[in-house]
């Protein structure tokens, strides 16, 4: 992990009555922390707020780092893994702002990133949370809002998924936001518990979070004044990614079952089927109506914590060596089936030159009797 290009100090000032807390998420080494936490501080919101750095299994390098090149902000380390929800959550607890404003460590903000996001809130105050607009590193869209399917899929509006008619430009109600760039009004994140670390380590954490803003009868927003560059770091496997992803889906769609039938059916090469979705969660008025149908899950109190964030881990290791092993089964099978075609039928004609022992291997390899015989 490299700090800035200067090794300068990066000195933010001690807001005793902030709007906002930014938390910030970091895990092991996180290369890209530094570059965010400079583009935060070049930047110079004009709202005040405090800054958390919430860091899961740190490596030594990056806690001296911190130590030595950070100031002014509260930095929280754990040496296990708490995944993402655990690590916000944690931060959030001690958040002294209305704002409880998430930043992922591989973004760097655009000038006025948090005025836009504070002033779209200040706005409508139905608004439980609002999402800025993420493009990647050469500016290209990334995310600009998303739709939430029936199966739980969802499909960021980029440069390839876009809606026709796009939708009129300035902020407006979405199903959800990523949190990537999200703010959340501190009372409605204690109201519904916050993060729900059964997504345990990764994704569909926002996805949930979103719902349950939605069945307090409060409102998403998406504020494309505010704008983040996301690297979209590689910190896992593709493969580990997809399996996180499907793991994750199952338990929003067994949670959020009732809210999802509600959702139209996934379509998302349909650009007309998109614009429909993004008007349909645009036009959705506000209600309260039922909550998740499965808790939310929650680490006992500390020291017990620890033990709950291993057996988290162990559980989540052991479905994927599950996963990898169905799939290298289904990957036999289907070669040893298209290699079986090539072999066996080379061997029958061979054996059909020799009709008894074509007849002896027949009778083994016959099935047995589904019924018993009678008489």
């Amino acid at each position: 992990m490299s700090g800035p290009g200067d090794d300068r100090v990066l000195r933010f000032g001690d807001n005793h009555a902030p709007r906002a807390t930014v938390v910030v998420t970091a895990w092991k080494g996180a290369p890209h922390l530094f570059a965010c936490l400079a583009s935060l501080h070049d930047t110079a919101p004009a709202v005040p707020f405090e800054l958390f750095v919430s860091a899961n299994e740190p490596t030594a390098e990056l806690c001296a780092q911190l130590d030595r090149l950070l100031a002014g902000a509260t930095v929280m380390s754990s040496p296990l893994n708490l995944g993402f929800a655990g690590a916000v959550n944690r931060a959030a607890a001690r958040a002294a702002g209305e704002f409880i404003v998430l930043l992922n460590d591989d973004a760097a903000v655009e000038p006025g990133w948090l005025e836009a996001l504070v002033a779209a809130a200040d706005a409508d105050p139905v608004a439980g949370a609002v999402g800025g607009r993420i493009l990647s590193p050469d500016g290209a869209p990334r995310e600009d809002g998303t739709v939430l399917w029936s199966d739980g899929s969802v499909t960021l509006l980029d440069t390839y998924y876009r809606p026709v008619p796009e939708p009129p430009p300035g902020p407006r109600r979405v199903d959800h936001c990523s949190a990537v760039s999200l703010l959340v009004r501190r009372s409605v994140w204690e109201h519904v518990g916050g993060f729900d670390e059964g997504y345990f380590p990764a994704y569909y954490e926002d996805v949930d979070l979103a719902l349950k803003i939605h069945a307090m009868g409060r409102t998403v927003l998406y504020q494309p004044a505010s704008t983040v560059r996301h690297r979209q770091g590689a910190s896992a496997s593709p493969r580990y990614r997809h399996f996180l992803l499907r793991q994750n889906r199952a338990r929003l769609r067994a949670r959020w079952s009732g809210v999802l039938s509600e959702r139209p059916r996934p379509d998302p090469h349909n650009p007309a089927a998109l614009s429909s979705a993004v008007r349909r969660a645009h036009d959705r008025a506000p209600a309260v109506s039922l909550g998740p149908a499965v808790a939310d899950e929650t680490p006992p109190p500390a020291p017990d914590d620890e033990r709950w964030y291993l057996a988290k881990q162990r559980d989540v290791n052991d479905a994927y060596a599950r996963s990898l092993e169905a799939e290298l089964d289904a990957r036999e099978r289907a070669v040893t089936h298209r290699l079986g075609w090539w072999v066996r039928t080379p061997v029958k004609r061979a054996l059909r030159r020799v009709p008894w022992a074509y007849r002896a291997l027949a009778r083994r390899r016959r099935r047995p009797e589904t019924t018993p015989r009678v008489g």
